[in-house]
């Protein structure tokens, strides 16, 4: 192989560029899939990859099929984790990117290929998920899956549950990373209410879907309140201006909940002088807590999840990158993604501690199902 390193400037310190993991999850749609359906992007991450081994590697050709191009690549990048100049979480990330969307294809059905087994492709998804510091079993390995196949199965479907489920590892793999910590997908993640005129509905609607699609969890009733519950209160002209918002906020505040408030107007007009009438201890209680105007953007829910981020040692939220813009996190809350995880085993959500987690150095690659001949 080639002696040439090159520092890597792009991958650190989560471990991973993004056309590792399209490329990944590009060669498993090809093995198991008749005729997939791949991106304009994602077919020329192939044909690239295929014709830059083609240069280095002139002895492994031609190709038999596709497994050989899989083999080759993460051969290559299990060789980078000898340089200190590398990352070595680019493998990792490389081959959880191929071993999920295989075990996706296999749990939602479509997979086509001839060695479909789900115990070989959970094992490799147990294995690198534990390189990037992520414990699960076997049980919350399938649980995981299996709450981000969608409602609907196609093959794009599949597909955009393979990508959620990915971005969601990268949040917790940057939590393990920050926390130097093993931790499990059991997380614990704030709950969110929301306070609303009839006028903001729509406003409130697209809110809530970003937020949910992100694993906030959207309380309906009183009942489910928790000491770390936000209320998220969209403050329009239109609300400051309504009595009965007013008064539904007073309830919200003798349950103690902590207020959020969304500015849907410029910010300035909620921090005036509040004013002389009842509804004066209110509008204190809500300035006195965290308030963000929204912008026309459409990643401007982003400094939600930032804003929400729970004080609580045990909690994490995403960082900016991580978060899914709002149009896609309103289409894949549409599709049912992702759905709230059930594990029937142990409960305990606090994170398993450790000095540091597993790197992975020397592991040998593990061989890939039987894909269609090129």
């Amino acid at each position: 192989m080639s002696n040439t390193t090159k520092f890597d400037k792009v991958s650190f310190p989560g471990g991973y560029i993004f056309d590792d993991i399209t490329l990944g999850v590009a060669l498993a749609a090809t093995a198991h899939l008749r005729t997939p359906d791949l991106s304009d992007i994602e077919q020329i991450l192939v044909r690239r990859c295929f014709d830059e081994l083609r240069v280095r590697h002139p002895e492994r050709f031609p190709f038999q099929n596709l497994d050989d191009l899989y083999q080759l690549r993460a051969e290559e990048l299990f060789e980078e984790r000898l340089s200190l100049l590398n990352s070595h979480f680019r493998a990792s990330w490389f081959c959880l990117s191929y071993w999920s969307y295989g075990l996706f294809a296999v749990r939602s059905g479509i997979s086509k290929a001839e060695f479909d087994d789900p115990d070989m492709f959970v094992t490799a998804v147990q294995r690198t998920l534990g390189e990037l510091g992520i414990r699960v079993s076997e049980e919350e390995c399938l649980a995981e899956i299996d709450r981000f196949i969608p409602a609907e199965i196609t093959e794009r479907n599949v597909l955009a549950g393979a990508y959620l489920f990915l971005s969601f590892v990268r949040f917790l793999h940057n939590g393990a990373l920050r926390r130097r910590e093993v931790v499990t997908p059991r997380l614990i993640l704030v709950s969110a209410y929301l306070g609303f005129v009839e006028s903001d509905a729509h406003e409130a609607n697209n809110i809530s879907s970003f937020l949910a699609t992100h694993g906030v969890s959207i309380g309906r009733q009183p009942a489910e309140l928790t000491p770390a519950s936000r209320l998220v209160v969209l403050c329009s002209r239109e609300a400051m201006a309504s009595d009965i918002f007013w008064r539904g906020l007073g309830e919200w505040k003798a349950r103690q909940v902590v207020p959020m408030v969304v500015c849907l107007m410029p910010k300035a007009e909620f921090y005036r002088e509040p004013p002389a009438d009842w509804r004066r201890e209110i509008w204190t209680w809500l300035s006195e807590n965290v308030a963000v105007q929204l912008g026309s953007k459409n990643d401007r829910y982003v400094m939600l999840l930032r804003a929400l981020d729970p004080t609580d040692e045990k909690k994490w939220w995403w960082n900016e990158a991580d978060a899914v813009e709002l149009g896609l996190s309103v289409d894949l809350l549409g599709l049912g993604l992702p759905r709230p995880a059930t594990f029937s085993g142990e409960s305990n959500s606090t994170p398993h501690i450790q000095q540091d987690f597993p790197r992975g150095r020397g592991q040998a690659i593990p061989k890939t199902c039987r894909a269609r001949p090129m």
